[in-house]
């Protein structure tokens, strides 16, 4: 497919891909230069793997609003199953208190095995569709979507992270106001009582559950050149960040290119680790230097451009609002926790967004009697 260019993309869809491709080979490339050659290999083998497919797949595969809709059931059964965890351990919780049990993840409720950070993710997506549905209805017909953003939000709090449920606060606040302007007095509103549910359930729940969010000196038990020490989560963010940029300036080679494929972890005492700088900027200019972030915000722009396009025929139809919410949240997010490969749902929803507002004005185009949901 990829020789053959028989892809069944827009021009401007296979534009987006070569320029994530390239950001992709770029990576691969600068494992030939970087200091951490072990964490540097596994890193430009999972983007160029896993990321890559995940992000070309939706734009393969949504040819039709309909495919689209399809998806997001699917979302919606998996939001489900992970709601139905999570509470299910929150019941456990209250009725018999095992600590050892449900908590075992640094007093966070969470999947069984699963990384507290990335589940609350998928319920920050969640959270994030249902006030747009909230937005984009009458009160009338929204107490049910009350009713989930509610569990939502709450999911999210046990799970102890405060990077997705900021994300969420900033990305649909972004979103509303670049393509929900028309019902500002919505916006307003559900954004007064989203922020007092979560403001009475940090109040009503267990400390043990909310310690997190209002001690935000805790933090990581981590190897120091000083020795073993709790290290704050949020100290250690504007760390790593100082760290990223005057890496990038010390030289004129970091300036351009940047130390390479995994390199952050090169300036501590591990050197090849897994160590990044928890933001999708940082991480770019601190390994991939002015040329990776040239190629990033490239294909940002590009990606941004196509979803505009697809909704400026008026055509912005609710299964794509609720995916382009995601997609906001999840940029955030990213700002906030995780590396390249750890954000690769946000890869997903950006390939998700372009095709599902391309197959809307597609539709549109070919069936004028089409109405926006």
């Amino acid at each position: 497919m990829f020789v053959e260019g028989d892809w069944k993309l827009s021009s401007e869809q296979k534009a987006i891909v070569y320029i994530f491709i390239t950001f992709g080979l770029f990576l691969g490339i600068s494992f030939l230069y970087t200091p951490s050659p072990e964490y540097g290999l596994r890193k430009a083998l999972r983007f160029n793997t896993f990321a890559i497919t995940m992000f070309i797949t939706p734009l393969l595969i949504i040819k039709s609003p309909e495919d689209s809709k399809r998806l997001l059931s699917y979302f919606y059964f998996l939001l489900a199953v992970i709601i139905s965890i999570m509470l299910f351990q929150f019941i456990y919780f209250l009725t018999w208190g095992n600590f050892a049990v449900v908590l075992a993840f640094w007093n966070r409720i969470s999947i069984p095995g699963a990384n507290p950070i990335q589940v609350s993710r998928y319920l920050a997506i969640g959270a994030a569709m249902m006030i747009a549905l909230l937005i984009r209805n009458k009160p009338s017909q929204s107490l049910h979507y009350f009713a989930i953003l509610f569990v939502i939000l709450l999911s999210i709090i046990l799970s102890g992270s405060r990077g997705p449920l900021i994300s969420v606060i900033i990305g649909i606040s972004v979103y509303a106001f670049l393509y929900e302007k028309k019902y500002s007095a919505r916006i307003y509103g559900y954004g007064v009582l989203a922020l007092g549910i979560v403001a009475m359930l940090l109040l009503s729940l267990p400390e043990s559950l909310t310690q997190r969010f209002f001690d935000i000196s805790q933090g990581s038990i981590i190897m120091t050149q000083q020795g073993v020490k709790r290290i704050s989560t949020l100290a250690t963010r504007f760390e790593f960040w100082t760290m990223s940029l005057q890496s990038w300036l010390s030289s004129i080679s970091n300036f351009l290119v940047g130390l390479g494929a995994g390199g952050f972890s090169s300036l501590f005492i591990w050197r090849d680790w897994r160590w990044y700088p928890h933001n999708f900027f940082f991480e770019i200019i601190v390994e991939l230097g002015l040329i990776g972030l040239f190629i990033g915000v490239a294909f940002l722009k590009q990606s941004y451009r196509a979803i505009k396009q697809g909704i400026q025929t008026g055509n912005f139809t609710e299964h794509s609002a609720l995916w382009v919410a995601g997609t906001f949240v999840m940029f955030f997010a990213a700002q906030f926790s995780g590396d390249f490969n750890d954000n690769r749902i946000l890869w997903m929803l950006i390939g998700i967004s372009i095709a599902s507002t391309h197959a809307d004005k597609i539709a549109l185009s070919t069936r004028p009697t089409l109405k926006p949901l």
